[in-house]
């Protein structure tokens, strides 16, 4: 297995599994995610998810107790729930523009098209679509806004 991707070890407003283009050598507050190089589009395709997202929110850990960012050690990431990247079907192509905070992203089309590939494979109709994009919506924001009254 070659190091393909990358994930970050604390996420807070930003999401992205990106491609090891430099073989970047990672450690502690980066993972590295060995695949097979075939296999490499897709499933970071599918790591980029709003699906994905959303089981990060439901499931991470806030970090130290104040709602901001959410910390996934190794084995946590090891034991997420996934979209099966296999199921992918077509073409699988990523928007060429800065990634944006998570509450931003889901109102661009780009990132709908992308989004739409993952959802149809799991036949989702338009209202359970707009229900993941809501819960996650809330979600994030009602962490940073935990995590901003904290602070104060």
């Amino acid at each position: 297995l070659e190091r393909q991707l990358v994930w970050l070890k604390m996420i807070r407003e930003y999401f992205l599994v990106p491609f090891n283009k430099s073989d970047v050598l990672v450690d502690q507050r980066l993972y590295a995610i060995g695949c097979e190089r075939a296999d490499a589009k897709k499933l970071c395709f599918a790591l980029n998810s709003f699906i994905t997202i959303l089981f990060l929110e439901l499931t991470g850990r806030g970090y130290g107790g104040g709602g901001g960012p959410i910390e996934l050690t190794v084995d946590e990431v090891q034991d997420l729930v996934l979209f099966n990247p296999k199921r992918l079907y077509g073409q699988c192509s990523f928007p060429g523009r800065e990634i944006l905070p998570i509450p931003q992203e889901v109102y661009l089309p780009d990132r709908h098209a992308l989004d739409d590939i993952i959802f149809d494979a799991l036949s989702l109709t338009k209202g359970e679509r707009d229900a993941v994009y809501e819960a996650v919506i809330d979600l994030v924001e009602s962490r940073l806004k935990k995590a901003d009254s904290l602070r104060q």
